[in-house]
């Protein structure tokens, strides 16, 4: 497998047997979901190794597997590679993706170009590595700021796989993790002092394509669906929302404003917010007139 730069001309080697040692008689095609792309050109080295050549193509990204033919009619039929193993796999390096969190701390024990400085920046990678499963080195803080302390960091793709999670992935799993009170993002050193997190919609949005998953909770969470107040009269409503703010502060799933899940330090104002509207608190008043 190999990871190429999107948008440009790339040349790769592939590894085999049984080439033979006529350059006639072996194609090289990288199968995509957009189509087919041909090996221009495909140069032999030797019964083994070979030279491909992708120019990317107008809507098409160097992303599928790469299938070998060897053979012509006059040597008894082509025959083809497998393109479903990952040993063929081509694909394009993804996008970094930034991150902020925001951690409960005075900026000014950690001043630029001090040991503690040193120190905080290596903890929170090692926290960060160890909540989202991917080395250390794919993390990169871009800058530190102040308020209390804001740590703007990217994800990098990983070089050496291209089964791992992507960037956008590994930012989705920050931001899910930055919402549970439980999770190993808020119990590490550094990070159990996050109190804020900031992914752009974008990134999100490119971690649920390629998972098939989102990061939001159903327009319609279990904690409303399981707490329907019986009609709106106040030990009714009342009833509604106990249930419903049970539910939502100690259930798995996280209440959400905008599509993005709300802080453990935050969850229980927003349930009580939540349910109350849900269960009827809000509803304006309609007079009645009795003749």
């Amino acid at each position: 497998p190999v990871q190429v730069v999107a948008g440009v001309a790339v040349t790769v080697t592939i590894t085999g047997t049984n080439f033979g040692l006529n350059q006639t008689d072996v194609i090289g095609v990288l199968i995509t979901a957009n189509g087919e792309n041909r090996c221009a050109p495909l140069t032999l080295r030797s019964d083994t190794s070979a030279l491909c050549t992708l120019v990317p193509k107008s809507g098409q990204q160097l992303d599928g597997n790469i299938k070998i033919g060897v053979g012509t009619p006059w040597s008894g039929g082509q025959q083809n590679s497998s393109t479903s193993e990952v040993a063929s796999k081509i694909k394009e390096f993804d996008p970094p993706a930034e991150v902020e969190l925001t951690v409960a701390k005075d900026i000014t024990e950690i001043l630029e170009g001090t040991p503690a400085r040193v120190t905080f920046e290596n903890n929170f990678k090692d926290d960060v590595a160890k909540a989202t499963g991917i080395p250390s080195f794919r993390i990169n803080i871009t800058a530190i700021r102040p308020g209390s302390v804001v740590v703007v960091f990217v994800i990098l793709p990983d070089p050496n796989s291209i089964t791992t999670s992507t960037p956008a992935q590994v930012a989705a799993i920050i931001a899910t993790q930055a919402a549970s009170p439980t999770s190993p993002l808020l119990t590490g050193s550094v990070t159990s002092a996050v109190t804020g997190v900031s992914v752009a919609a974008s990134v999100l949005e490119a971690a649920a394509q390629t998972t098939g998953t989102i990061i939001s909770t159903s327009t319609s969470p279990a904690y409303f669906t399981e707490s329907e107040p019986a009609d709106y009269t106040l030990p009714n409503m009342e009833r509604c929302l106990s249930r419903c703010r049970r539910l939502c502060e100690t259930g798995n799933e996280i209440p959400t404003i905008d599509g993005y899940p709300v802080l453990a330090i935050e969850r229980p104002r927003i349930c009580k917010t939540q349910c109350m509207s849900h269960c009827g608190f809000g509803r304006p008043i309609v007079r009645q007139v009795f003749s």
